[in-house]
């Protein structure tokens, strides 16, 4: 029997700065995560903050090969100031946690209307204040 190495999951970045931006801003940059060994790296990601995000959650790599997340930040409804979080790499190979880092300024008072929709979590009132079901 042949040695195998064993897998080994590398990420392209040791922390993430996604930048700075008002209440209207959402940012996103990519993350390749590598497996430098051999056979198969299994990860998930879990993020600490609820402005975070990363998708895929989870995934499979081969030996020598890559693949990309997406890692987003929305700053709606969050106060000005420096936002810190981490997300925690689970895998076959052990933990990784990534730090990331944005910050939120001030909403200018010259800026212009927006409105702002979450299609995953999109609800809205209905006659006589009561929830309304969108239609099926």
């Amino acid at each position: 029997m042949g040695f195998r190495a064993r897998p080994r999951l590398l990420l392209s970045s040791t922390s993430l700065n996604l930048g700075s931006g008002d209440e209207t801003v959402a940012s996103n940059t990519i993350l390749a995560l590598s497996n430098a060994g051999g056979s198969m790296v299994n990860w998930a990601a879990q993020v600490d903050e609820t402005w975070l995000q990363i998708t895929p959650q989870k995934g499979s790599i081969p030996s020598g090969q890559h693949m990309s997340a997406i890692v987003a930040a929305t700053r709606s409804n969050l106060v000005p100031g420096t936002y810190t979080a981490s997300i925690l790499f689970t895998s076959n190979t052990g933990q990784i946690s990534l730090k990331v880092r944005m910050t939120v300024i001030a909403l200018q008072a010259s800026h212009k209307a927006i409105m702002l929709l979450s299609t995953a979590t999109l609800s809205y009132i209905g006659p006589r204040g009561e929830p309304s079901q969108m239609p099926r």
